[in-house]
């Protein structure tokens, strides 16, 4: 930055006094023929080097604090990357075991475990990642297609009866922890359209993201197969972990939960969200 500068002129043009201003005078003194100026020039000197020492501390304040908040996003960066790092090898783990267990119930939960593991570390992946420096906020969408596909190309949820996993959604901006919480709440409602909707054929699954308020947002998951009302007393084949997970969730969220039985099932999660 350039030293301030003082514009002291013998003219009384007022509009002289303000062209010096906007060309980057810090102030303007009158030169008069008795000399009273000085003692003007004087204060006028002590003010300019005094507002020029506050805007100094001032950007080197700013300085620090920006300093000091990309080390913190750096060290949030780092420390995301090495949880998801950390779950990554227990859902690899969870795996190994899952693959020399014969019995199959025991097998099945281990599976339905990592997948749990690996949709909490899609959070963290996705915030050093895909984050674009923001790790405040997730692209709801855009983590739930990764998950989808990275537990469909890890086989957890997949299987012989469903065709394909589709993924479809709005912009939605949610926290860190939201976009957990809907993780696992997306990954148990997928694996039991997985396991449950099409005992005697092969169908689809389709995960949706819609915006509904500017608010508001809805997380659906449904299928084209047997049906499901959500009544637990006609629900299907299971431990139940699962529902539990999914109506803690819910809960934890302050979010609302419905089952249509409409030509299969779909379910609806409506959640708050960050305004688009």
């Amino acid at each position: 930055a350039h030293p301030p500068i003082i514009y002291v002129t013998g003219s009384d043009n007022a509009q002289i006094a303000v062209a010096a201003l906007k060309a980057g005078a810090s102030d303007y003194v009158w030169k008069d023929t008795e000399g009273h100026y000085r003692e003007l020039l004087a204060q006028s000197v002590d003010g300019v080097i005094a507002k020029d020492l506050l805007r100094r501390d001032k950007e080197r304040a700013e300085a620090e604090v920006r300093a000091a908040r990309d080390r913190a996003e750096l060290l949030l960066t780092e420390v995301n990357h090495r949880v998801a790092n950390s779950l990554a090898m227990v859902s690899a783990l969870a795996g190994l075991q899952a693959a020399s267990l014969k019995d199959a119930a025991s097998r099945d939960a281990l599976k339905e475990m990592q997948a749990r593991v690996a949709a909490i570390a899609a959070v963290h992946r996705h915030l050093y990642v895909g984050s674009g420096g923001d790790v405040s906020r997730i692209d709801l969408a855009d983590y739930l297609g990764t998950l989808v596909r990275d537990l469909g190309d890890a086989n957890h949820i997949t299987g012989p009866k469903v065709a394909a996993i589709l993924v479809d959604g709005s912009q939605v901006a949610v926290t860190a922890d939201h976009a957990a919480s809907l993780g696992l709440i997306a990954t148990e409602l997928v694996t039991n359209a997985v396991k449950y909707a099409y005992p005697n054929g092969v169908g689809e699954v389709r995960v949706s993201l819609v915006r509904i308020s500017p608010s508001s947002a809805e997380l659906r998951v449904a299928d084209d197969g047997v049906g499901w009302s959500g009544d637990t007393a006609v629900a299907p084949k299971g431990t139940g972990v699962g529902a539990k997970i999914v109506a803690s969730l819910v809960q934890s969220l302050g979010a609302q939960i419905e089952y249509k039985k409409e030509n299969g099932t779909i379910v609806s999660v409506s959640f708050s969200c960050r305004p688009s």
